[in-house]
């Protein structure tokens, strides 16, 4: 029987892989939180860690390279990421450049 490509459900990450993935960044991203704060923007190595950690595709569509995946997960996401540092100082560096 010919070997066949994996099907798009079996490599794509679920859901509770990404989060997953945003609650190992916690550490680095606590780190880095004054640097961060100091600088009043998300240091170059946080932005290629998710880029790394796959998030930054995670709402783009399939077709375009992406995960697909909904609000639900993107907000899923972004509430782990904030738990290791102040959210008002993610917001702020939202909103600062």
């Amino acid at each position: 029987m010919p070997h066949s490509a994996p099907s798009a459900a079996e490599t794509q990450p679920s859901a509770g892989e990404f989060y997953a993935r945003a609650e190992a960044l916690q550490p680095i991203l606590r780190e880095r939180a004054a640097d961060a704060e100091h600088a009043r923007s998300v240091p170059a190595d946080s932005i290629q860690a998710f880029r790394d950690a796959g998030l930054v595709r995670m709402t783009q569509p399939e077709r375009y390279g992406g995960n697909a995946m909904g609000w639900d997960v993107l907000c899923g996401v972004a509430q782990r990421l904030t738990r290791c540092v102040n959210a008002g100082d993610w917001r702020k560096l939202s909103w600062t450049r």
